[in-house]
């Protein structure tokens, strides 16, 4: 009996989880201290009350760096470009979702600066051809 009692306890403390174990967006990811608070804007959970600020900065901060990026890249030329987008790019989406996957899969990626981290995931996921 006992054993039936604290499997049905697991049960149910597992059909009120969310099925998403994503921590909350918090005031304080805003403030970008590092790759880790960028990702957890870019992956915030729709459910989250701040869900659709979080999805829109983290959109809105990866198009400016790459932009910039670019820029510097076209004013320091012929020197060969930081990452090269393929002719058939991914989606902004696609994108947002390699970059947070690439940032949890190294804990050392959640303390780099989130430019660094962003500039450091094109440029491995991104790499230019030799002479590009």
């Amino acid at each position: 009996m006992r054993l039936k009692t604290s499997i049905l306890g697991v049960l149910l403390a597992a059909a009120f989880m969310p099925h998403h174990a994503r921590a909350a967006v918090t005031s304080d990811d805003f403030l970008l201290r590092n790759g880790g608070d960028l990702a957890a804007l870019c992956s915030a959970d729709p459910s989250d009350p701040m869900a659709t600020a979080a999805k829109n900065f983290c959109a809105g901060f990866a198009v400016g760096v790459v932009r910039v990026l670019q820029k510097v890249d076209a004013a320091e030329a012929p020197r060969r470009a930081m990452f090269c987008f393929p002719p058939k790019p991914p989606t902004r989406s696609e994108g947002i979702a390699e970059f947070v996957s690439w940032v949890n899969a190294e804990p050392g990626r959640q303390a780099l600066a989130p430019e660094d981290a962003l500039a450091t995931f094109l440029q491995v996921r991104f790499p230019c051809p030799p002479g590009k």
